[in-house]
């Protein structure tokens, strides 16, 4: 619940299960707690639910229930009742690529001039996630010679491994969804590469700013089971022009712009407003009677700060 400019955490579950749980959760509130502390004027009262989770289990059963969340599946329209929020990533993800901000920064040092980057399409990933969009794709890029597609799982080709800014060392990179959404896009778009991508169930609040043609064509959209990717990347090589077009137009939208921190920030505050028009003034106050009859009056649930 958000009252008087206070961020409070009335109620979680599930939360400490393991690690990463953990990190969600915090840096989710953090960028809530952030756009509130750095609201040019106040923002509303208002109460919500988040799920933090991939998979976010919400059916007709309960037609009056909805959640804000990290993605939406497209054809499901029950999910059509979900709210899309900026994922904890753009807080930071400290197992992966640390502070969001930080890790565009390093993409920038790394890699470079587009003319400069290794002329090459990598990935690195496990089958153990959305086999059927994987798989194809390794079979599409085996034994090419643009190819650093690699498979990496727990236990093989550990030495394969590479960093996420690693991946801003090449011209080209391939996106693929895993148990639901992925958060890999947003960093490849910060990379000023051109990214390949199958086409996407799920939607993130910055999808609609992807553009697969024209002249402001920021990434290229290929078929599920990858059979264009060979004519894609042989396109791209052969015309560096359109390819450096279309990597600098992702980083000029995306790295730029709507995946700053300031535009999470915005984008944080207009969803205060528009889910408080479609909602509720929340009642803040749980009222306690003492034995001696004194009304004791508090604010629901505890502070972010307390919290955290």
């Amino acid at each position: 619940m958000i009252y008087n400019q206070q961020l409070y955490i009335i109620y979680s579950r599930g939360l400490n299960h393991f690690d990463h749980w953990w990190e969600r959760h915090h840096a989710t509130l953090q960028s809530i707690y952030r756009a509130i502390m750095t609201a040019p004027e106040p923002v509303p009262n208002i109460e919500f639910s988040i799920k933090i989770n991939d998979v976010v289990n919400i059916t007709d059963d309960f037609p009056d229930t909805t959640f804000w969340t990290f993605s939406r599946d497209i054809h499901n329209s029950v999910h059509d009742r979900l709210w899309v929020i900026p994922d904890f990533n753009f807080w930071a993800y400290p197992r992966v690529a640390g502070s969001f901000r930080d890790f565009q920064h390093r993409a920038m040092e790394v890699g470079g001039d587009f003319k400069s980057k290794v002329p090459k399409l990598v990935w690195r990933g496990t089958l153990d996630f959305n086999r059927e969009v994987r798989e194809p794709l390794l079979e599409q890029s085996k034994g090419q010679p643009w190819s650093d597609v690699v498979r990496v799982d727990e236990d093989a080709n550990a030495d394969a491994r590479i960093t996420m800014e690693d991946h801003c060392k090449y011209k080209f990179a391939v996106h693929t969804e895993g148990t639901t959404w992925s958060g890999r896009l947003k960093y490849l778009l910060s990379c000023n590469v051109v990214v390949f991508a199958h086409p996407l169930t799920y939607y993130t609040h910055l999808y609609h700013l992807l553009q697969p043609e024209g002249p402001q064509q920021n990434f290229v959209s290929l078929k599920k089971d990858w059979s264009d990717l060979p004519a894609q990347v042989q396109g791209m090589l052969d015309n560096e022009q359109k390819a450096e077009m279309v990597a600098n137009n992702a980083a000029a939208v995306f790295r730029d712009r709507y995946a700053t921190p300031a535009a999470q920030m915005c984008y944080f505050r207009r969803l205060f407003k528009v889910w408080r028009q479609s909602s509720f003034e929340p009642d803040p106050f749980e009222i306690t009677k003492l034995t001696d009859g004194t009304v004791y009056k508090k604010v629901r649930g505890m502070t972010f700060e307390e919290y955290m």
